[in-house]
């Protein structure tokens, strides 16, 4: 193909250039599908040749396109392909955010709840819908390849947002908060918490509400990090955690598949109790937080409309 001799021949541009050229002509339409071919994996080449990281997510795209519709190694590249998007997508904007999670709690749970966050295996998830490429015994597997995600994990969070304060919710609070019995906790994730415990191996951005699910930009994006309009007013904010080499560290352990890292009490702004949660959970609680004033928050009806929730801060 005389354009992609073209551009391997040109000696006055870098490899980077070289790999973000041959990446855009294997997208052209009308090339055949070995033609395609050739242009993504001279793309790869030129992109794992380059000493920058802003290839990285590109990158990414040329192992996915190449696995899936070319079967080049294929389960290699699709982890390769994971490992790249996340690393090119890596920021830290999540770090000037609050964040909240609702929780089913007891007494058995409530020191774990308070003192870790887990990621969970998205399989595990209670609607087929969301991360469906994980799913089993779907009527057409959208993606055969299961194994490459086994040291794939997910930790899901509502973006708090203004004046919309989620834990005065009671759709919330009825689907999420066990039928308001347990509790909500407000986070802020400073101090690089999430770094120490995770390294480098995650991606913590919001997620994409689509109508329709597409499978082209990767198993991150598409996969892991998009949801159906049904969703759209949750404002959801995923930690998506990848290791092909799984295992426990100093950082993190793991229960039942699931991992659970560490967080201080400083990660917590608030908490919000649920109006039916137990009051010896209730006091456990205030006995981990402390007496910051208005950190720890009791949910109610309002006195003056009782189909509005209020929060009021507990002595």
């Amino acid at each position: 193909m005389e354009e992609l001799e073209r551009i391997q021949s040109n000696w006055n541009t870098s490899f980077e250039e070289k790999g973000q050229q041959c990446y855009e002509l294997g997208k052209t339409a009308g090339l055949s599908p070995e033609q395609r071919k050739m242009c993504f994996e001279a793309a790869v080449y030129y992109y794992e040749h380059s000493e920058t990281e802003n290839i990285l997510c590109n990158l990414a795209h040329c192992y996915f396109i190449l696995a899936r519709l070319f079967g080049v190694q294929s389960e290699e590249y699709y982890k390769r392909s994971i490992e790249c998007h996340i690393k090119g997508s890596k920021n830290k904007n999540y770090q000037y955010q609050d964040f909240y999670k609702f929780y089913d709690v007891n007494e058995n749970n409530i020191d774990l709840i308070l003192r870790t966050i887990r990621l969970v295996k998205p399989s595990s998830f209670n609607d087929p819908t969301d991360c469906s490429i994980v799913q089993e015994g779907l009527n057409q597997d959208i993606f055969p390849t299961k194994s490459v995600f086994d040291g794939l994990r997910v930790c899901c969070f509502g973006l708090v947002k203004g004046k919309q304060r989620a834990w005065e919710d009671s759709k919330k609070w009825a689907y999420y908060g066990a039928g308001s019995k347990g509790i909500c906790i407000r986070y802020r994730f400073f101090n690089d918490v999430l770094e120490k415990g995770l390294g480098e191996k995650f991606v913590f951005n919001a997620v994409e509400y689509k109508d329709v699910f597409e499978f082209d930009r990767g198993i991150v994006a598409d996969g892991f990090m998009s949801k159906t309009k049904d969703y759209e007013e949750e404002n959801e904010w995923r930690l998506v955690w990848y290791d092909r080499d799984y295992n426990c560290n100093q950082y993190y352990w793991s229960k039942d598949g699931n991992i659970y890292l560490p967080i201080g009490k400083e990660n917590i702004y608030q908490v919000f109790i649920g109006c039916r949660c137990p009051e010896t959970i209730a006091q456990s609680i205030i006995n981990y937080i402390g007496g910051v004033k208005n950190q720890v928050m009791k949910i109610q009806p309002d006195t003056a409309n009782v189909f509005k929730l209020k929060s009021y801060a507990v002595d």
